[in-house]
């Protein structure tokens, strides 16, 4: 009985359904509106390559354009090896309730950043609460950081490459415990260094524009500073309900 209350205890708290919570995180499209996507709002920010110029004790908003400050620095060293213990208790765990056969578990990884709009341009951005979303593809787990957590989702089989596109097919858990069938699909787009992260299952099909993180100094990167009090993030159509998290 025990070892069940874990395995539950640890599914309500890391492995919800994927779909559900990506909604809160980067730039996306959906599959109705494939042709028009979100752009941040037109508020007034300052251009800089070199944010140390800056008042920084003030809350600003500024677009870095510099591609080596300290704000890049932090987005090219991040690296979560805390999470591998987590991963292989959730291993542990789901075996317990299922047989589905899970990959090989090794320490290799590939980082995505993900990217927003901002007038016309793809940007990272640097939220006052929390850090930049990303994603990290390991061989044994698909992990979405978001700005002030983290999910883990297993795949169902080892991820299939071909060429610069990455298939594979998510363990997810829906609120009732039941598995959610997810497929995710990432490869380029037009533009250049810019990929499409889509995840689909019966209920919902979801698309968010990222970058690989050795790539993420190509963009500039739009900073929501605030050093003594939270203010308000960006403003997006599909996000207002949530400026203050």
């Amino acid at each position: 009985m025990k070892t069940l209350h874990n395995f539950s205890k640890t599914l309500t708290t890391i492995v919800l359904a994927t779909i559900t919570l990506l909604l809160s995180g980067c730039t996306y499209q959906d599959h109705k509106n494939a042709s028009k996507p979100k752009d941040r709002s037109k508020e007034q920010v300052i251009v800089t390559n070199d944010p140390k110029k800056l008042d920084l004790t003030k809350a600003l908003r500024y677009l870095d354009t510099s591609k080596t400050s300290d704000n890049y620095q932090k987005l090219l060293s991040t690296r979560p090896l805390q999470l591998q213990e987590q991963i292989e208790s959730l291993h542990r765990d789901l075996h317990l309730k299922s047989t589905i056969a899970t990959a090989a578990r090794h320490n290799t990884f590939k980082k995505w950043i993900c990217l927003e709009q901002y007038q016309g341009e793809y940007v990272v951005y640097d939220p006052c609460d929390g850090i930049t979303e990303s994603f990290i593809l390991q061989d044994s787990a698909f992990i979405a950081i978001k700005r002030l957590s983290y999910e883990i989702h297993l795949y169902s089989e080892p991820p299939k490459f071909q060429g610069d596109t990455i298939h594979a097919d998510l363990i997810a858990y829906g609120k009732n415990g039941v598995a959610l069938p997810t497929t995710l699909r990432i490869h380029p787009t037009e533009t250049n260094a810019v990929y499409l992260l889509q995840l689909t299952s019966k209920e919902n099909e979801i698309s968010l524009y990222i970058t690989p993180q050795e790539k993420v100094n190509g963009f500039d990167l739009l900073v929501n500073h605030c050093p003594i009090e939270k203010t308000s993030e960006f403003n997006t159509s599909k996000n207002k309900q949530n400026q203050h998290r």
